[in-house]
């Protein structure tokens, strides 16, 4: 378990852990106001006469599926159910269809179904990140640490793979895609919590939620979220991005 304290300073005292008595309900309380995500299902059986069943299936503020799933304890298996369920997605696509619509109907096309995997955990160490790094899957780890009145969400390990599959155009055929990758590489070396993800004419920068976002049209348009509200920027060369990047800064670390 990581060695992070909390105290009180007003009153001068440590505050003490306490055991994390029922993960799923708090994390369900907290899935839209934290991190963004909508409840699509629960406990979502797979099929009728099986046991495997997914936790909670969300929807993001990007519009891709989210599975979330959780470990209790060092060790056991991470991600391989996880694994299992966004390759179930992938090949039933249509069942999911269905229940996204049964959600808002009419937003099943805008979906991305390459679902990540959002892994909670009250203790993680270097084996669980070594494995989360072999695997070609958007997956995250958050760590709970919970304290007499208090919890808070660690985001401690993700995969850094990058899925531009989804947009709708050949990102590397732009007449600025030198520029797209001068601002993604400074975005991403914010930190390493920072993960980059597309879909349809977008590409999104988020931590446990998006900060920041880019729109391909006659140049790039980026937005970027400052106290609550996402504030929009022309960029049409390296000297335009580099005079907003205490403003793209400033976004990162308010998120």
């Amino acid at each position: 378990m990581s060695d992070i304290k909390l105290y009180d300073l007003k009153n001068n005292k440590q505050i003490k852990r306490c055991n994390v008595l029922d993960v799923k309900q708090m994390i369900e309380r907290h899935l839209k106001d934290v991190f963004k995500i909508d409840l699509l299902a629960k406990e979502l059986k797979l099929e009728e006469n099986s046991n495997d069943a997914i936790s909670y299936l969300g929807l993001d503020e990007n519009m891709q599926l989210v599975i979330i799933e959780y470990r209790y304890g060092k060790f056991g298996s991470l991600t391989k159910k996880g694994l299992f369920y966004i390759d179930y997605i992938k090949d039933h696509i249509s069942r999911f269809k269905m229940i996204a619509n049964d959600y808002k109907k009419g937003i099943a096309d805008a979906i991305n179904y390459n679902a990540r995997l959002l892994v909670f955990c009250d203790d993680a160490n270097s084996y669980d990140h070594y494995a989360i790094k072999q695997l070609p899957y958007t997956i995250e780890l958050i760590q709970i640490h919970l304290y007499d009145g208090y919890v808070a969400f660690e985001k401690v390990y993700q995969s850094k793979n990058i899925d531009h599959s989804l947009l709708k155009f050949n990102l590397k055929a732009l007449p600025y895609y030198d520029l797209y990758k001068y601002i993604s590489d400074y975005v991403l070396s914010l930190g390493d919590e920072v993960i980059e993800t597309a879909n349809n004419n977008f590409v999104y920068f988020r931590k446990i939620n998006t900060f920041a976002y880019m729109i391909f049209e006659k140049e790039i348009k980026l937005s970027i979220l400052l106290d609550g509200k996402y504030v929009s920027y022309n960029i049409s060369d390296a000297d335009a991005f580099d005079k907003i990047v205490n403003m793209v800064e400033k976004s990162y670390d308010e998120c």
